[in-house]
């Protein structure tokens, strides 16, 4: 008995920013400082709960003369608002350079063309940014793209990173691994997801909705009860403002949907095309 493909439930998700478009992305920040920032200021940036608010002033009086790697954060605030304090302000003596945000420059990248991420940053101004490197994940091999910062780049306190025409990427989902490395050995970390839109006026791009197969990033079939469930991102972009004929391209996308679905369902029960 050959097996049927049916589609039990579909839905329209919110639309993200295809400049930042997960919400596992780190949030762009202006650092604030430790000794002269007041206590609103603080707790407003780094979101820490009123336990650890009503905390800090007395923290501060007896630490703000301190280095921040002398800082028992672990005495006064439990382990998530350590880190946001840690990650949000700039203390004295401190050699860090924080990476306060990257995004694509122009807003958007276009599928096989060139474009370049502005990486902004600031801190110690003694301990000049030295290098950013770049870890791209997408649905091929991920590769790693890295630039010295001059020290022009570094008075502007941002480094624009291009990616040339043998780093251009597909339509879909990329996801940029930004680290930031400093000429005291320090370094800062900052996620950026973004969706590469169509160079071409139109685009279907399938991904797994939540199960998929280890190393391969394609969709999997989960039994549930007598069935296999299948559930697939079907994500329709236009690159530009340009008309498009919906009917056609629907039709179209409905039946990429269901071959995808097809091979799926094949592939989960081992058998051929």
């Amino acid at each position: 008995m050959k097996n049927k493909t049916s589609i039990n439930q579909t839905k329209i998700v919110d639309q993200l920013s295809a400049g930042r478009y997960s919400v596992l992305d780190t949030p762009a920040f202006k650092p604030l400082s430790f000794v002269n920032s007041s206590i609103q200021q603080i707790v407003k940036l780094t979101g820490i709960n009123e336990n650890s608010a009503a905390a800090l002033s007395e923290f501060r009086k007896k630490y703000k003369g301190s280095q921040p790697h002398e800082i028992p954060f672990g005495l006064f605030f439990d382990e998530e608002n350590s880190q946001r304090l840690k990650r949000c302000l700039l203390y004295q003596y401190d050699q860090r350079t924080i990476i306060t945000n990257v995004e694509p420059s122009g807003g958007r990248i276009m599928s096989d063309s060139k474009f370049s991420l502005r990486v902004s940053f600031t801190g110690d101004i003694a301990n000049a940014p030295l290098l950013v490197s770049i870890r791209v994940s997408w649905k091929g091999n991920p590769f790693i793209v890295e630039k010295l910062i001059t020290k022009q780049a570094a008075k502007k306190e941002y480094a624009d990173i291009l990616f040339d025409k043998e780093q251009t990427l597909p339509v879909g989902q990329a996801v940029f691994h930004v680290t930031l490395y400093n000429s005291a050995g320090g370094q800062s970390s900052f996620r950026l997801t973004c969706y590469v839109l169509p160079s071409n006026p139109f685009s279907l791009d399938l991904s797994p909705n939540s199960n998929f197969v280890t190393g391969t990033f394609s969709a999997r079939a989960v039994k549930q009860g007598a069935n296999y469930g299948t559930a697939i991102n079907a994500t329709l972009s236009n690159g530009n403002s340009g008309m498009v004929a919906w009917e056609a391209l629907l039709l179209k996308a409905g039946q990429e949907i269901l071959v995808a679905l097809y091979e799926c369902r094949h592939l989960e029960h081992g058998e051929d095309g």
